[in-house]
């Protein structure tokens, strides 16, 4: 496979329908280290998490409480983390064909591991980020990215900001890509 090399050094946003597109074709696949994957970006998407600090919520955790505390690894400060019907849902269907203990983690790669699949995975899907380019750079952090965005969409900057534990809002709405939307917002006129 030629993967061809972005020049960008930090995360792009992934547009979530083409997340949710890979997931969900990731989902039907047959291969455990593929349903891990899944159950890994799942993870990141709904709880909005760096990857190191997945390693402290296990997949029985997700199926059996409505809210988890952890200590963020970056920040050392607490965080709440409120687990939704849909990620629970999405979790137990993927367990339906898998031998996955529910005492794992949802750290099941190293952070080199999972981008490298992610990168694969980019290509395999032809997947775009938020400014429509597909020559760009997906990792773990191209998720979370992507959460945060949705939050910020969904429930607006002061809640989206109150969850990535970020200092301000001008590092934040960087951080989430905004400065395409606000590019694109003046293209469209």
């Amino acid at each position: 496979m030629n993967m061809i090399k972005s020049n960008k050094t930090t995360s792009d946003r992934v547009l979530k329908t083409e997340l949710f597109r890979m997931i969900n074709h990731l989902s039907n696949s047959k291969k455990e280290s593929d349903q891990k994957a899944v159950l890994t970006i799942l993870a990141q998407y709904y709880t909005s998490l760096r990857h190191s600090d997945l390693k402290q919520i296990t997949i029985g955790d997700i199926l059996t409480k409505n809210k988890i505390q952890i200590i963020e690894t970056k920040t050392h400060k607490a965080k709440d983390i409120y687990i939704n019907d849909e990620f629970k849902r999405r979790v137990k269907d993927i367990l339906k064909d898998t031998g996955i203990n529910l005492s794992s983690n949802f750290n099941f790669y190293s952070i080199q591991h999972l981008n490298r699949l992610l990168k694969k995975y980019k290509f395999e899907f032809k997947l775009i980020n938020s400014d429509g380019d597909s020559d760009f750079n997906f990792s773990t952090h191209s998720i979370r990215k992507c959460s945060l965005y949705e939050i910020y969409v969904k429930a607006g900057i002061n809640t989206s900001l109150a969850i990535s534990n970020h200092s301000t809002i001008k590092i934040h709405l960087k951080y989430i890509c905004m400065n395409e939307d606000v590019k694109n917002a003046y293209n469209s006129l």
